[in-house]
């Protein structure tokens, strides 16, 4: 799926009229070792209906209105780079098998269990999600969800008004707020919230495999010594795994040569080396260094320079725009 692809498919979702929509509550609910989450539909009230289509017309009317302004940049999904306000990016479901096989269930709703409120559903709470059905479409919207938002089990004791007098709330009471991590249509994921959107989905503990696997495609393409070190320093790292991930994902990796990463140590002014050993040039990792980030950030072309200014800049986060 490209961006105009993408594009075409969110200008259809900022145009449904959600005033009239259907709207099925539904959560979803997984183990610790669990891969697959159980989901459960609930039965609302029509007031509680009401309310929801109102929280979903006023959120896809935000969105659109700073589309409507050329304030919404669309993008593909990058799980290293860091995004603004401004961003959204999305993947094609077909893409993402993991995601796809998580939510899978939600197409047919009718046949989903009605929520039973057991404790081990409780306690596995992951995420809730708004099926929404326009005109015979349907649009899919999900907020990451835990149980600490189920009121008698939150730090936060729960009051209801009865006339002038409070009451404790005895009865489980589920807190639901006016926003949404990521929406689905027409095989397409539009992320929202990335933060949100990879812990839903458990990405964290997809990237800490990945990031294994990287470890050794970037050490085959780069030797660097110590290696045994730098390896135990990134997997005890998250972030340091995620970009791992990141690296070995470029294609610039299978033709970038020792001379180039010399090149930018020598043009940085890097606290880096190169030395070599059995006739082959290695980078050095040095445990006992302050910045452990340094190879990272060498490896991910981090450092970049100015055409206008010559100035030099290290970036935490980038796009290449061609």
């Amino acid at each position: 799926m490209n961006t105009a692809q993408a594009q075409a498919i969110l200008t259809k979702i900022f145009a449904a009229p959600y005033e009239n929509a259907k709207i099925q509550l539904c959560l979803a609910s997984a183990g610790i070792d669990e891969d697959l989450p159980s989901i459960e539909k609930l039965q609302i009230s029509t007031e509680a209906a009401d309310e929801f289509r109102l929280i979903t017309t006023r959120e896809i009317r935000r969105y659109r209105k700073k589309a409507q302004a050329s304030d919404l940049r669309l993008l593909p999904y990058d799980p290293g780079a860091m995004n603004r306000a401004d961003e959204i990016e999305f993947i094609a479901l077909g893409d993402e098998q993991n995601i796809a096989s998580q939510i899978e269930n939600l197409s047919d709703v009718q046949a989903l269990p009605v929520f039973s409120a057991s404790e081990e559903f409780i306690d596995g709470l992951r995420f809730y999600a708004l099926v929404i059905e326009i005109d015979n479409k349907t649009v899919i919207a999900l907020r990451v969800y835990s149980k600490a938002r189920e009121l008698s089990r939150s730090s936060y004791l729960g009051l209801r008004l009865s006339d002038t007098v409070f009451n404790k709330i005895q009865e489980p009471a589920f807190l639901f707020d006016a926003h949404f991590d990521c929406i689905i249509s027409e095989n397409a994921i539009f992320i929202l919230n990335k933060n949100n959107f990879q812990q839903m989905f458990r990405y964290y503990e997809r990237v800490v495999a990945a990031g294994k696997a990287a470890l050794k495609s970037i050490s085959a393409r780069v030797k660097i010594q110590n290696y045994d070190a730098f390896s135990t320093l990134c997997e005890g790292h998250l972030h340091m795994m995620a970009k791992l991930k990141n690296i070995a994902s470029k294609e610039y990796l299978q033709s970038v040569t020792m001379k180039d990463i010399k090149r930018v140590i020598s043009a940085f002014k890097l606290d880096a080396q190169v030395v070599k050993k059995d006739g082959e040039e290695q980078l050095v990792f040095d445990p006992n260094s302050e910045d452990k980030w340094l190879i990272l950030r060498i490896l991910d072309d981090d450092y970049l320079g100015s055409i206008m200014t010559k100035l030099k800049y290290e970036a935490n986060s980038k796009r290449a725009l061609s």
